[in-house]
């Protein structure tokens, strides 16, 4: 079989880092409204070791969003990720009740965070049938859609809670490009829009963030994004997006290469009783990382 020029370097067994890929997404979702939101990092709520994932405060007097993500903001707004394969249940659903309440009651002053100011958001690939129809039918949540894959929640007359679900694979990626990419079986149309639509930035902030979001997407479609790269007409296009992403793989894959050769060099040298000092110049490690592997192997490290 001929060998595949320039493959995509992928380890199938490395775990797929979803939540740096959800942050960079909301933030190039919201890159129009840097003067009237503020994009924060994970949150600690209440006293305990509890934290949600992303908060996002509407500053006062701004504007409507322009992303359909922000549409339904407040003043504070609790954002929740949920990996492929989490569970967004009945459990789930409470935690956020009790995350919103324990926010809530976090300010430095009696209702100092107005519970109608308040609205909490779970991101997911697939839509929870099963918990918004027990909402609905069990609990009196009241869900609407205005948008493809974005779902309000609310139940009037009890606590003025305010949750949205979003459902990534819904989603209209005209409208939401760059959190509904972020997704395993991308289409190639989907996959096609993401990379047009990266090769118009120039701040260099949301290129960054797109390289984040561009590892997720071919780490979770590897296999399709490869037979795509042989398609003429998407070949330049995936050229310019993917390449400092196939680059940092093949960095990390030629340093981990030369890590494992140093070990191997380091346990024959020692097994033959060479000086520390020849040691650290062949292999050029650290004398502690030398004397780690000397533990390991059960041999002494000589000394010069």
């Amino acid at each position: 079989m001929e060998k595949e020029e320039n493959p995509i370097p992928f380890d199938k067994t490395a775990p797929i880092q979803w939540h740096p890929g959800y942050v960079s997404a909301i933030k190039m979702e919201f890159k129009d409204d840097k003067k009237d939101y503020f994009l924060g990092g994970a949150l600690k709520v209440g006293n305990l070791p509890l934290k949600v994932d992303m908060i996002i405060l509407k500053n006062e007097g701004a504007k409507e969003s322009s992303s359909i993500i922000g549409r339904c903001f407040k003043r504070w707004n609790l954002l929740e990720f949920k990996s492929p394969g989490d569970e967004l249940n009945i459990d789930t659903f409470v935690k956020g009740l009790a995350y919103v309440s324990l926010y809530k009651t976090s300010a430095d002053r009696v209702d100092g965070y107005k519970l109608e100011e308040i609205t909490y958001t779970f991101i997911r690939q697939e839509k929870p049938v099963k918990l918004m129809k027990r909402l609905a039918a069990e609990m009196g949540y009241r869900i609407t859609s205005e948008y493809k894959g974005i779902y309000y929640v609310k139940r009037e007359n009890i606590l003025d809670f305010f949750f949205q679900i979003i459902v990534i694979r819904e989603l209209n990626l005209e409208e939401c490009i760059w959190l509904g990419v972020l997704q395993k079986g991308i289409t190639k149309e989907g996959f096609r829009l993401f990379l047009e639509s990266s090769g118009k930035l120039k701040d260099l902030d949301e290129q960054r963030n797109v390289d984040t979001i561009n590892e997720v997407v071919i780490g979770a479609n590897v296999e399709l994004i490869r037979k795509w790269k042989e398609d003429a007409d998407m070949s330049k296009a995936m050229e310019a997006i993917m390449e400092p992403e196939i680059q940092r793989r093949e960095t990390k894959a030629r340093e981990e290469m030369a890590s494992e050769m140093a070990v191997k060099m380091a346990v024959k040298m020692l097994q033959k009783n060479e000086p520390l000092a020849k040691i650290r110049e062949y292999t050029e490690l650290a004398t502690d990382r030398i004397i780690e592997i000397a533990k390991s192997i059960g041999v002494s490290v000589a000394a010069g």
